[in-house]
């Protein structure tokens, strides 16, 4: 981290559970890397103290936030004006302070698309699993090709997933499914049968179980580290050119 003075502004991320977060350590990162004064923290903040958070991000010198599960739709009521793309996904998880106006953007859509470069032509019936914030991004991705990619809950369609497995050329969790401490999928019995491409956003662990099981059925993967550092890379030049 670069040295912080009397200047320095404040990043951060939001969210629950947070310490997991690899936020800090890639914004930071690239703020030493550019030269930028700023220093990034991971803030724990739940539906209940979020408006208390937005009020307090108003006045003091916090240049902009990031916003993971389970915030990225709750924040949006609490903030000044949305980004076009941002307001089609239904979802924000970069916050910009512009002289106390919070404006909503969203850089999951941006980075998801660029994760999958030179795939787009062949992903035309995905398996979106999540019905939050992130699987709404993802849904925007595909919308921008054409490519209409229904929200599947997982608890209310679980029986379902073998036959919408056979049928998708991507598998996307969107879900907190997999990630360290949460819960995890009961089983893996549903990929049998598919050549999807499985995408995990999932990136605590960075193997996680999904990975792991449709990597043994022969299956292409893409992790959660993919995303999360384009997303990131995205999200840190929106926040430098606050001036």
């Amino acid at each position: 981290m670069s040295e912080i003075s009397g200047t320095t502004r404040l990043l951060c991320v939001i969210g629950s559970p947070i310490r997991h977060s690899l936020s800090p350590k890639l914004h930071n990162a690239l703020a030493q890397r550019v030269g930028a004064d700023f220093a990034y923290l991971a803030f724990e903040v739940t539906r209940e103290s979020l408006p208390d958070f937005v009020k307090a991000a108003r006045t003091l010198p916090i240049a902009g936030f990031n916003v993971t599960m389970p915030l990225k739709q709750a924040i949006i009521p609490l903030l000044d004006s949305l980004d076009p793309l941002a307001e089609r996904c239904g979802a924000v998880n970069t916050v910009v302070n512009r002289g106390g106006a919070l404006i909503g953007y969203n850089t999951d859509c941006e980075g998801f698309i660029a994760s999958l470069e030179g795939d787009w032509e062949k992903l035309r019936t995905p398996l979106l699993l999540g019905t939050g914030g992130a699987a709404s991004a993802i849904r925007a991705a595909f919308a921008a090709f054409g490519v209409d990619a229904p929200m599947v809950s997982v608890r209310d369609r679980a029986g379902e997933l073998s036959s919408l497995a056979a049928n998708a050329d991507i598998v996307v969790n969107a879900t907190s499914l997999g990630m360290r401490g949460s819960a995890q999928f009961a089983d893996f019995d549903w990929l049998r049968g598919t050549s999807a491409l499985v995408y995990d956003l999932v990136y605590d662990p960075v193997d996680t179980e999904l990975l792991t099981a449709a990597r043994a059925l022969g299956l292409r993967t893409v992790g959660g580290l993919e995303l999360l550092t384009r997303q990131a890379e995205l999200a840190f030049f929106k926040f430098a050119s606050v001036v």
